[in-house]
Parts: structure tokens; sequence; C-alpha cells
């Protein structure tokens, strides 16, 4: 019961901010969503493979939801899995550094995270705002979320976890969202 009550609250969280009047930076960065989240292929963004325990939730073309809805892992409740491709790496990159503090969700940046992630540029691992963090503490949970760049596609890896993970408990998934990307040139 714990778990479905935690998941109320975030989506509470998550609509009450759709309902909200988005800042000017916010509503610039939709518009650069909207002109390179529009033709995702599916095949990009991670699948049952690496997430066996967890259950799409809700997609678009630049997103995909994963949670947990049978409490069957202790280990990730939610995970947020969004790409955006630019027509080069340059243009991602400069997306990813101008947008840098919405994307991370302004949590404070977590240094020398211990993990492995070649293949992918300008990577970041950022904890979950004080706010958030606050908010997830009494139910044992926490945020992080992964940040990077792979070739011209702009990655976004939003996990909301149990408390007693680290940074890298997630390698297997940044290490397979890189190499989807990477599959997406041939």
């Amino acid at each position: 019961m714990k778990i479905k009550n935690t998941l109320l609250i975030i989506f509470t969280f998550c609509i009450g901010h759709s309902w909200t009047q988005f800042s000017e930076e916010e509503n610039e960065m939709m518009e650069i969503v909207k002109e390179n989240g529009a033709s995702i292929p599916s095949s990009v963004f991670l699948d049952t493979t690496i997430l066996v325990d967890l259950q799409i939730a809700n997609s678009t073309s630049w997103r995909h939801i994963w949670m947990d809805i049978e409490d069957s892992t202790k280990k990730i409740m939610q995970l947020y899995d969004i790409r955006l491709k630019f027509d080069s790496k340059k243009e991602a990159l400069k997306f990813h550094k101008k947008f840098s503090g919405l994307n991370s969700e302004y949590g404070p940046k977590i240094n020398n995270p211990e993990i492995n992630f070649e293949g992918a540029t300008k990577f970041s691992v950022f904890s979950g705002s004080p706010e958030f963090t606050q908010m997830m503490e009494p139910y044992g949970f926490q945020i992080f979320c992964f940040l990077f760049v792979v070739d011209n596609y702009f990655a976004k890896i939003y996990v909301t976890c149990a408390k007693e993970n680290t940074p890298s408990d997630f390698q297997k998934i940044i290490s397979y969202t890189i190499l989807k990307i990477k599959q997406q040139e041939k």
C-alpha cells in the first residue's frame, strides 16, 4: 500500500506541475522537444530486455515512462526514458548545455558517480531537487537524473528508486541506453 500511495503522490506532483504556468525557459525547451522529439523510433528506447520487472505506463514519441506497478522490485519505482534527436551532435550538445538546469530538475550534481559512460558525451548525474527529496524521504525513495549526449541524441534517464541505491546501480541501464542509440547509426 505504501508504494501505491507514493505513486499517487508522484502522479499528483507531475500532473500539478503540468497545470501551472510554464516559465519562458520551459516554453522554449518544449518547442525544441516538439521539433526534435517527433520522429524518434521506439527501437532507440529502453525495453524489457533490461527493464525486466517494469511496465510501460505511458509513452510518447520522445518519452517512455516505466513503472513497477506490481511492486515486484524494490530497486526502481519509476523510470522516465527520454530522447531527443537533433540534426547533429553539436546541436544536441547545445541543447544539453542550455537546458541542463531544467533537465536536471534543478537537483545537485553528483560528482564522481562511478559509472562507465563510454560512448556518451557530457555525462552528468544529479540527485533530486531539495523539495522533491524532502517529499520522497518519508517513503524511502530518492531520485537520480542521468543526462548525456550520444551522437546526435540527447538522453535523459530519470529514476525514482529506493534510498539505498547509488548511481552505479544503474550501470546496465546507462550502458544499454548508449548501445540502443549507437545501434541507430547503422
